[in-house]
Order: C-alpha cells, then structure tokens, then sequence
C-alpha cells in the first residue's frame, strides 16, 4: 500500500512537473520567445512576392500571416502556464489555429507566382 501511495505521488509530481515546462524550459519563456519572433516576422516578411499580387487577401496572408502565427503560438503557450482545468483545450484550440495559420501562409506563399 505505501508503494502505491509513493507511485501515485511521484506520478502526480512528474506530470505537474512536465506540465508546467515544455523541452525543460517554461511555458511564460516560450512565450516571450514566440512574441520576439512575432516583432521580428513583422518586421521582416516576402515583400519581393507580395509586390506584384493583384489579390488583397494574398498581401495580407504574405504581410502578416506569419506574425499571425508566432502571436498565437505565444497566446497558447501563455495559456498553457496556467493550470485550470479548462485551459488546456482551449489552448491546444488556439495551436490548431496556429496550424492552420501557418498552413494558410505557406501555400499562399508557394503558390503566389512571381511577376517580373
């Protein structure tokens, strides 16, 4: 009974642990990191492809779609630092959309032909 109770509570503190780091790092650290990526991806973006574009939609997908990305990439790892039970999915909500974001990006990218 004793090294049940002792499993159960080393369990419980691995998972408490793991879930509050990600790779060994925490998740406000994650965060911060995504947002710096967010200012630097504002900054710099395909202007070369997005010059000659004759759709709207396509210049701001190539404009601020990759900011887009490491923005909510740095909302669901802020989320993920706290631990109420109702923050997880909403978090693993926001990476789908992150996904989905970045999937939006890169054939919008790929597929924007280049015009002389």
């Amino acid at each position: 009974m004793i090294l049940v109770r002792g499993y159960i509570f080393l369990t419980r503190a691995i998972i408490e642990f793991v879930n509050t780091l990600f790779w060994g790092i925490a998740w406000p650290t994650w965060s911060l990191v995504c947002l710096g990526l967010t200012v630097l991806y504002a900054i710099i973006w395909p202007k070369s492809k997005a010059l000659h574009i004759e759709f709207r939609w396509q210049q701001l997908v190539l404009r601020w779609g990759h900011s887009l990305v490491w923005a909510l990439l740095a909302l669901q790892f802020a989320l993920r630092g706290n631990n109420q039970r109702w923050v997880a999915p909403v978090a693993n909500l926001v990476a789908l959309l992150a996904a989905a974001t970045y999937a939006i990006f890169m054939i919008t990218l790929t597929t924007t032909a280049r015009k002389p």
